[in-house]
């Protein structure tokens, strides 16, 4: 199941792409007395439900239990926002486009591709850094190691008396 945010709340979404109201009504802060039961009692919805129905759109089904909830089709969850509040449509109505055109998968995928972009940039920056302390070492250390190889290798040759060296 996936889940948006409006309002800083997460609103389910089933994997049928149906919106829970019960998470938009949370959302909104509103009364008890603006909960999906109450929306879904009103006459202008009762009709509204059954134009979509002629229509064979998705409509609304309730989940029972703990984790349960009322769900909406597109229009069930535009129609709700609106009917909690004008102030609280356009939030709803923004974050509602965006999932239903794809925008919102679009810039979770760009998220997602930054972050590994940023963790790329992060390895590549550490280990230049650590190339670049060995490389500031190995100025040091090189003189060293050559001198005690040359020095190895002097005593490993064969001296013969009288002859120069």
């Amino acid at each position: 199941m996936k889940a948006l945010k409006l309002c800083e709340t997460p609103i389910r979404v089933d994997h049928e792409g149906m919106i829970c109201l019960t998470d938009m009504w949370k959302a909104s802060g509103k009364s008890d007395s603006e909960s999906p039961y109450h929306y879904l009692r009103n006459k202008q919805t009762k009709e509204f439900l059954a134009e979509l129905e002629k229509n064979h759109e998705s409509v609304v089904f309730t989940e029972r239990g703990v984790k349960g909830g009322t769900y909406g089709g597109k229009f069930v969850a535009y129609d709700y926002a609106a009917w909690l509040n004008p102030g609280f449509k356009y939030a709803a109505y923004k974050v509602l486009d965006d999932y239903f055109t794809g925008q919102l998968q679009h810039k979770n995928s760009l998220s997602a591709q930054l972050n590994i972009k940023c963790h790329e940039f992060d390895q590549k920056k550490d280990m230049a850094s650590f190339c670049g302390s060995g490389l500031a070492g190995w100025r040091y250390t090189k003189p060293v190691l050559l001198a005690e190889i040359n020095s190895l290798a002097s005593q490993l040759q064969i001296k013969i008396p009288g002859l120069p060296e």
